[in-house]
C-alpha cells in the first residue's frame, strides 16, 4: 500500500473515474469527496445534500473476474457470456468464439504462455480461471497500478491462497516482485472486492476504487447496481444531509446480528458497533429472535455486542447463550439443506419453523425469499398455473418482507425494488382473475402502477433485471 492523504486520493480517484469516463454528465460538481472517517481510516461524504434515488457517482472496475470457487460456471472468461464457448488451446481458458481473437484475451494468453514454463495448463482450466482476477493485476497499466496500490489490504494467512493456487498447483513462474505484489492484490481484493451479477451469473468479482473506499453500516444510506458495462452506479437510498458519510453494506441486510458480525468478523476483520448491532431488537425487526419457551413472547439478547445471555420481551426470563444457538444452529442447518422444494419449504416454514423462531426471523425471511421465487418461475409454479392462495401468499410475503425493509430504515435498495415488481406482477395476474367494484379496482390499479414505478426508478440502471422488467423500463424511459 501507498502512503494516502486526502488530496492524492481525492485526485487519484478522480482521474481514474475520468480515464474510464465515470464522469456524470451536466454536473458540475461532483456529490462526493474523500476525507478521513470517524470510524478510521477513510470514507466517503456527501459533499451537499442529497435526495433519495439520487445517482452519486459511477466507478468502474479496475479488475473484474471469477470468484475463487470450485464450482464455477461455464462462461467465457473475457465476455462472461454462454454460448458458443471452447477451451483456448494455447491457454486453456473458456472463451466464446469472438473473445477467442480479442485483444484481451489475446494479451492474458501471451502472458500465460509465458508463465507455465512448458507445464500443460489444458486440463488444469478451472483452478487457473479461480485464479484469474488477481492474475489480471499483471496486465494493468502504472495508472491503474497506483490505483491498486491505494487501496486498503488485509493481513494473514487466510488471504492469498490464489498465490499457492498458481505457483504451487499450476507451477506458473513468477519473480519474487510479482509473486509479492500478486499476494497484496488477493489482500486487497479480499478486502474490497464486490460480488458482480453478469450474464445473470453471481460467480463474478469486481474491484471498484471508489466504492471500496465506503464504509460499512448495517442499515446503508446509498445502494448500488451494475450497469451494462460493468460499472457500479450509486446511489441515495435515503436522504443524505451534506457532509454525511456515505455507507454500504458488507453483509447481506436480511441476516440477523450474529450472522453478520461473525461474517464481518471472519472476513473484513472488524466488529460493527452501529446503532443496529446494538438494538437487541435491529429497529423492531427480530431478525435473530427465537421463540420463548415459557410463553408467546421472543428472546433477544441483553447486550448483542457481548456473549451474553438472552432475555424473554414478554415474561422477562432469561435463557442461556448457548442454548439459544443451539435452536439458531439448528434451524440455519435445516435452510442450507433446501432446493428449490416449495412443497417441503414451506411445510417446515408454517409448521416447524414458526415453533422455534418468529416469522420475522433470518432464517423465515430467506424462505420466504425463495418461496417468492419459485412461485412464479419454477416449472409447475409459473404465474398462471398459481391458485389463487399460493399467488396470495406470494403477495403477503412481499409484503412481510418489505416491511422489515421499511424498519431497517433501508429506503431504496435492489432488493425493495425486485419485490415492488414482484408485487406488481401479483396485482396484475390477480386483476386477471378477479372481478372488483369500481372503488377496489381503482385502489388495485393505483397500487399495481406505484409499485411498477418503484421498482423500474430502483433497477433502471440494472444490467440483471429479467427481460420482462427491462422491457418496462425501456417503455416508460
Amino acid at each position: 500500500m501507498v502512503s494516502r492523504n486526502e488530496e492524492k486520493l481525492n485526485s487519484l480517484i478522480k482521474s481514474y473515474l475520468k480515464k474510464y469516463d465515470c464522469c456524470i454528465s451536466g454536473r458540475s460538481q461532483d456529490l462526493w469527496c474523500i476525507k478521513q472517517s470517524p470510524l478510521g481510516g477513510f470514507g466517503i461524504f456527501a459533499t451537499q445534500d442529497i435526495e433519495p434515488g439520487e445517482l452519486i457517482f459511477l466507478d468502474h472496475p479496475v479488475l473484474l473476474g471469477p470468484r475463487y470457487l470450485n464450482d464455477l460456471p461455464d462462461n467465457c472468461t473475457t465476455c462472461y457470456c454462454k454460448v458458443n464457448i471452447k477451451k483456448c488451446n494455447n491457454c486453456g481458458l473458456l472463451v466464446c468464439e469472438s473473445c477467442s481473437i480479442s485483444e484481451n484475451h489475446l494479451k492474458e494468453c501471451n502472458l500465460l504462455q509465458k508463465l507455465k514454463n512448458g507445464h500443460d495448463l489444458l486440463e488444469k482450466n478451472r483452478q487457473l480461471t479461480k485464479c484469474l482476477t488477481p492474475l489480471r493485476s499483471l496486465l494493468l497499466d502504472k495508472e491503474d497500478l497506483k490505483v491498486v496500490a491505494s487501496l486498503k489490504s488485509h493481513k494473514g494467512s487466510q488471504h492469498g491462497y490464489e498465490v499457492h493456487t498458481l505457483t504451487e498447483d499450476l507451477k506458473l513462474q513468477f519473480s519474487s516482485e510479482e509473486k509479492e505484489f500478486l499476494y497484496f492484490v488477493c489482500t486487497v481484493l479480499d478486502a474490497n472486492a464486490y460480488e458482480v451479477s453478469i450474464e445473470s451469473c453471481d460467480s463474478n468479482r469486481g474491484l471498484y476504487p471508489l466504492g471500496s473506499l465506503s464504509n460499512h453500516r448495517c442499515f446503508p444510506n446509498v445502494f448500488h447496481v451494475f450497469d451494462e458495462k460493468h460499472r457500479m452506479v450509486v446511489r441515495a437510498s435515503v436522504f443524505i444531509p451534506k457532509n454525511t458519510e456515505l455507507f454500504n453494506s458488507y453483509t447481506i441486510l436480511l441476516w440477523g446480528t450474529i450472522t453478520r458480525i461473525t461474517h464481518l468478523k471472519n472476513t473484513k476483520h472488524f466488529i460493527c458497533k452501529c446503532d443496529r448491532c446494538k438494538d437487541p431488537s435491529e429497529f423492531g425487526t427480530y431478525l435473530s429472535s427465537v421463540k420463548c419457551k415459557k410463553c408467546p413472547g421472543n428472546l433477544l439478547p441483553i447486550n448483542p455486542l457481548q456473549n451474553s445471555n438472552w432475555q424473554c420481551d414478554t415474561c422477562t426470563s432469561v435463557e442461556p447463550l448457548k442454548e439459544v444457538y443451539r435452536t439458531l444452529s439448528l434451524v440455519g442447518s435445516v435452510l442450507r439443506g433446501f432446493n428449490n422444494e416449495f412443497e417441503l419449504i414451506h411445510r417446515f416454514l408454517t409448521k416447524k419453523l414458526i415453533t422455534l423462531v418468529p416469522d420475522s426471523n433470518q432464517v423465515a425471511v430467506e424462505l420466504k425469499k425463495k418461496i417468492i421465487w419459485i412461485l412464479g418461475y419454477e416449472q409447475g409454479y409459473l404465474l398462471h398455473e398459481l391458485p389463487l392462495e399460493l399467488l396470495l401468499l406470494k403477495r403477503q410475503f412481499c409484503k412481510d418482507i418489505l416491511d422489515i425493509l421499511i424498519k431497517l430504515k433501508r429506503g431504496k435498495c435492489k432488493l425493495r425494488g425486485l419485490l415492488c415488481y414482484e408485487l406488481y406482477l401479483c396485482t396484475e395476474e390477480l386483476k386477471l382473475r378477479q372481478n372488483f367494484d369500481q372503488c377496489d379496482s381503482k385502489i388495485f390499479e393505483d397500487d399495481s402502477k406505484a409499485n411498477l414505478l418503484e421498482a423500474i426508478d430502483i433497477l433502471k440502471y440494472d444490467s440483471s433485471v429479467s427481460d420482462s422488467l427491462r422491457q418496462k423500463i425501456n417503455e416508460n424511459q
